[in-house]
């Protein structure tokens, strides 16, 4: 479907809905609607989003695709008398799925009852591209660095991306003027957002998606703790147990391919969120490890450990903090360590823009390159210039 922009003032993006559903979002004048039933008839409609934020009233049409072709006459009984024996062993029903791990119960690593490791690919891994395993650095408050100068250390110790918040909840984080654009032009680096997850799943995915075509990212982390948990000071709850399940079903909804990770507490298997849902739809897992505030408790191999039977053993990629913390200051010489010993490949640094001096950039450069704690960006897939696909054409959201 294209679309005019009108004569109003510029457009910050359109929103594309199917039959009331808000689908996609585009800074283009053009959408291709996929996944639909042949000869049925749909209402595709646009609404315009200007600088303001004002929607205008929404435009639509009413369309189908071409009508069904008609199936293949049924075989005759000698092409059946030849058919393969193992076709007539097939069930008629598939067997029922296994139970799914209950809200508060973890099993036991290496017990029998574990879950297996989930089977689902994470998008970068299913195109070919394995990001998460690089050095990545979340940012706050960009406004306390320039981006030209971040941009230059982590792009000289063989850092791959950095990830700067873009909302809590339903509340917007603006990104400073153009400071991913000087990022890229600084760096050449993915550059991602994340945000904190609270009470409004569904609504919270909107929004993060509309931020992700707002500010033309790469990638999104979603960090979901106390709002997500079965258990709580209130007692439990199954409704913030669902909240997991209800955020991953519409984030992919609106971005099925959009490299994504949760980043929450330490040990998975002792915090009752619903990991499940997040390792079916591909998020990786960067879990905190915090040593600075949990000790031991939070080292990066505790980390891991904790996430076994939940997520691939290749999907989890430690989080440490470099802030003063509770318990301790580590260094960035203790933490080099530590993930060496976890045995990870990959990994982020929090937070990036206050914490962080040039001679701890280096220490961590010097680990990735001698201990390969991290892949670095020449060892990734290459890249299209940012904002571009291989192609060359601008994609839409």
């Amino acid at each position: 479907m294209t679309w005019n922009a009108g004569h109003a003032d510029a457009a910050v993006r359109f929103e594309l809905f199917l039959d009331d559903r808000r689908v996609a979002s585009t800074q283009t004048r053009s959408y291709t609607f996929t996944g639909l039933a042949c000869g049925t008839a749909y209402v595709l409609g646009v609404v315009r989003v200007d600088p303001t934020g004002a929607r205008s009233e929404p435009v639509s049409i009413t369309a189908a695709p071409r009508a069904c072709v008609a199936p293949d006459p049924p075989a005759s009984t000698a092409d059946q008398a030849s058919a393969p024996a193992e076709r007539a062993a097939e069930p008629a029903e598939l067997p029922p799925l296994a139970a799914p791990l209950l809200p508060g119960v973890s099993p036991e690593i290496g017990s029998e009852s574990a879950k297996p490791e989930p089977t689902l690919q994470d998008p970068w891994e299913a195109s070919g591209e394995r990001p998460w395993e690089g050095a990545g650095a979340f940012v706050w408050h960009e406004t306390d660095i320039e981006p030209e100068t971040l941009g230059a250390q982590l792009l000289a110790n063989g850092f791959s991306w950095v990830a700067v918040r873009i909302h809590d909840g339903l509340t917007a984080d603006p990104i400073e003027g153009d400071w991913v654009r000087r990022f890229r032009a600084a760096s050449g680096l993915r550059v991602g957002g994340w945000g904190v997850l609270r009470t409004d799943p569904e609504q919270e995915a909107d929004f993060a998606h509309g931020l992700l075509a707002d500010n033309a990212l790469d990638f999104y982390i979603a960090n979901p703790e106390a709002e997500y948990k079965y258990s709580g000071d209130d007692g439990w709850s199954a409704e913030r147990y669902d909240r997991s399940q209800q955020f991953v079903q519409r984030f992919r909804e609106l971005e099925p391919d959009t490299p994504a990770a949760v980043s929450s507490y330490c040990r998975a298997n002792t915090q009752d969120i619903d990991w499940k849902a997040w390792s079916d739809s591909g998020f990786a897992f960067l879990p905190q490890a915090y040593v600075n505030d949990l000790g031991g408790a939070g080292s990066p191999t505790s980390c891991a450990e904790g996430a076994a039977g939940l997520f691939p053993s290749d999907a989890v990629h430690p989080t440490v903090g470099v802030y003063p913390g509770q318990v301790e200051e580590p260094s960035p010489e203790r933490y080099t360590e530590l993930l060496d010993a976890a045995g990870t490949v990959g990994f982020s640094v929090y937070l990036a823009e206050t914490q962080m001096h040039a001679s701890d950039w280096r220490t961590f450069g010097n680990a990735i390159a001698e201990d390969e704690i991290a892949r670095t960006p020449a060892e990734l897939p290459e890249d299209p210039p940012p904002g571009q696909t291989e192609s060359g054409t601008t994609p839409s959201r």
